[in-house]
């Protein structure tokens, strides 16, 4: 399966997380005039500082990985309490800047290229092997480390999550942004990033059970819980709406029309190639959407019998749709103030038999022991 540009990730300490929700992913010259923190090795920040990408030094720019999980991070985690690191996602438009550059590597390395971002397949082709395996080799170290440079900062609208260790990490985040408008929603724990032993429970031959970003996975369609009067304000909804134009436009549009109704998602197939996955490292089928009304109005708690009758419909017609494989995250759980411990029998009852890879998301809060997943 081709290696995904979801995001691009920026390395940062949590302490310096809310001047660059006000202000962006600074350079590391910008980041001295405002006082961040420095976690950077003293050595290997000395290098990058000496280092000219044609006229300008590499320290004037931005630096954000196409592979948050690489020895650089995992350096990090060894030397700072993990709780105080933070995995910052900007979204991917920021490639299209006629000014950011790419890299088949680690910029500071000497054997590294460098390229316009206009031409960024051909860097991303020599380290897609390396972006792709969960750990990787010496000689994948730099080639995983590949980098998107943008001049000066990345404004902090181009921001859209912001990943964390733990539970405790989160509550961290939340605390040191308290009074802006970044939404909760928006700051996932997501332990795999970290090397942590993500929670998988594999239920039956093709069910399983996940915690973390949904928007990460590499299921073929994605489930985005929606209701029935075309506002996505707020969670999942928001996220999709941000990342995915045309699929909010289409969303809209049925609702005005009345087709959008409990007990029966639509099937956006409309394949995703620009937002949140890179057009070129996307296959054919890639980015369906199937819009799951839970329910009625936004305001509205969400109908735990139209969850089941969606989900229903999605066991009697993924084959004849063309669903390969499907992500569903803890329908009506959060926003629509149903229980996990009540969604998750309907869902499981509907999904155990269907004869492709489902992943089940668990909520984000609160907390899912292993003895509720069963």
């Amino acid at each position: 399966m081709p290696f995904r540009v979801n995001q691009l990730y920026y390395i940062a300490p949590i302490e310096n997380i809310r001047s660059i929700i006000e202000k962006g992913v600074l350079s590391h010259d910008a980041a001295q005039q405002v006082g961040h923190f420095t976690i950077y090795d003293k050595d290997v920040l000395a290098h990058r500082l000496s280092k000219l990408v044609g006229e300008r030094s590499l320290s004037s720019y931005a630096n954000l990985f196409f592979q948050p999980s690489n020895s650089m991070l995992f350096s990090l985690l060894k030397k700072f309490n993990p709780d105080d690191i933070i995995v910052v996602g900007v979204s991917p438009s920021i490639l299209d800047h006629p000014a950011a550059m790419v890299t088949n590597g680690n910029a500071a390395t000497s054997n590294t290229l460098f390229f316009p971002s206009s031409i960024r397949r051909k860097a991303l082709k020599e380290c897609e092997e390396a972006l792709l395996v969960p750990s990787w080799s010496p000689e994948e170290k730099s080639r995983r480390m590949a980098e998107c440079l943008y001049p000066d900062l990345v404004p902090p609208d181009q921001i859209r999550r912001l990943y964390v260790r733990s539970r405790e990490s989160k509550q961290k985040v939340v605390h040191e942004l308290d009074g802006t408008n970044f939404p909760e929603d928006n700051i996932v724990i997501e332990e795999e990033m970290f090397f942590e032993s993500s929670r998988n429970r594999v239920l039956g031959a093709h069910l399983s059970v996940k915690s973390g970003d949904m928007f990460l996975s590499r299921m073929q369609t994605l489930t985005i819980s929606v209701n029935c009067v075309g506002a996505m304000g707020r969670g999942q909804a928001s996220t999709a709406r941000h990342y995915f134009p045309d699929l909010h436009t289409k969303y809209r549009q049925l609702c005005i029309d009345g087709q959008l109704k409990l007990g029966k998602p639509y099937l956006y197939k409309q394949p995703t190639s620009r937002g949140l996955f890179d057009d070129y490292l996307t296959s054919e089928d890639e980015g369906w959407f199937l819009l799951f009304p839970t329910k009625n109005h936004f305001k509205d708690p969400a109908s735990l019998e139209g969850i089941r009758e969606g989900l229903n419909w999605v066991r009697d017609n993924y084959h004849c749709e063309g669903i390969k494989s499907l992500a569903v995250p803890a329908l009506g759980c959060g926003l629509g103030w149903l229980k996990w411990r009540d969604v998750w029998p309907v869902i499981k009852d509907s999904l155990m038999g269907v004869n492709i890879p489902v992943e089940v998301y668990l909520p984000s809060q609160p907390f899912i022991s292993d003895s509720e997943i069963l």
